[in-house]
């Protein structure tokens, strides 16, 4: 019988097993990709966050990336509340779920407050500057304009808010056609030079058709302005944030800041802060 050298043997199955347990690494993004629905992506980041908070936490956000972003209630509970009050991204993660759910802030932001995590509203910072400087606001504005000086960027954004509105849309594409057909009769009298005075009756056929579409009455949330104003600083210039777009904005608030205008005999006070992300808000809005 022909005896094999143990050392061989060693060498072999150690080589084996290490090929095998050698995976090649993803990056959080690329494991996100392998979970087709929120749920499934929230529980993976839920069970990696319990062995390590960073690698569960970098799933969340790529969940979230990715558009398998969990409800809000869901993120605002255990174990991700933590999270959300302790990091410092945790309002970059947050605004974009909120513009995911269609960005209705004031009912978003209240959620958030139900829990203590630190995250506020343009009118509440401006309403007391000292308070909230350096906070982290979450805002929904149009980029109105577009400025660059020294190398860096600042565009000013009016402040915008879901209104309720209705509007008449067409019905499942559905057609009505009317038609009608009949007679009417009526009395005629007066003079004539030829006959002098007459009277009698008159009568007319009418027919016709008529067509058109069924409508129905939907109430539709627009975003409106709200009056307020922003200063929005960026280190650099960037092109994807368009004047005229509405955006769910994350930024660093800063403060006031004094606009000198020609024909004001006192600068203008503004708010003013770092945007650190935006992101588009989608058509349908969640509660």
């Amino acid at each position: 019988m022909r005896r094999h050298h143990p050392w061989i043997i060693v060498v072999l199955l150690t080589a084996s097993t290490v090929f095998a347990d050698e995976p090649r690494k993803l990056t959080a993004k690329e494991y996100a990709q392998k979970f087709n629905s929120p749920r499934a992506c929230e529980e993976e980041a839920r069970r990696l966050l319990g062995e390590n908070r960073q690698k569960g936490w970098a799933m969340i956000r790529a969940c979230v990336d990715l558009g398998n972003e969990p409800d809000i209630r869901t993120l605002l509970a255990s174990p991700w509340l933590d999270e959300l009050r302790e990091r410092s991204d945790a309002g970059l993660l947050l605004g974009q779920v909120m513009a995911a759910r269609g960005g209705n802030l004031n009912h978003d932001l209240a959620l958030c407050h139900e829990q203590r995590v630190p995250l506020f509203g343009l009118k509440a910072a401006l309403a007391e500057p000292g308070t909230y400087k350096g906070r982290i606001l979450v805002l929904r504005g149009t980029v109105k304009e577009r400025r660059s000086e020294g190398g860096k960027t600042a565009v000013e954004v009016a402040e915008t808010a879901l209104q309720s509105d209705v509007v008449e849309v067409t019905s499942g594409g559905r057609k009505y056609v009317s038609e009608y057909q009949g007679r009417t009769t009526y009395d005629v009298a007066g003079n004539s030079r030829a006959t002098g005075r007459f009277d009698g009756t008159a009568s007319v056929n009418r027919s016709g058709r008529s067509s058109g579409r069924y409508v129905e009455e939907r109430n539709v949330n627009k975003p409106m302005e709200t009056g307020e104003t922003f200063i929005g600083k960026l280190d650099k210039p960037d092109p994807f944030l368009e004047v005229g777009r509405d955006y769910v904005m994350v930024v660093r608030f800063n403060g006031m800041v004094a606009m000198d205008a020609e024909d004001m005999e006192e600068p203008e006070q503004r708010g003013t802060g770092t945007i650190l992300g935006y992101f588009r808000p989608a058509s349908a809005v969640s509660f």
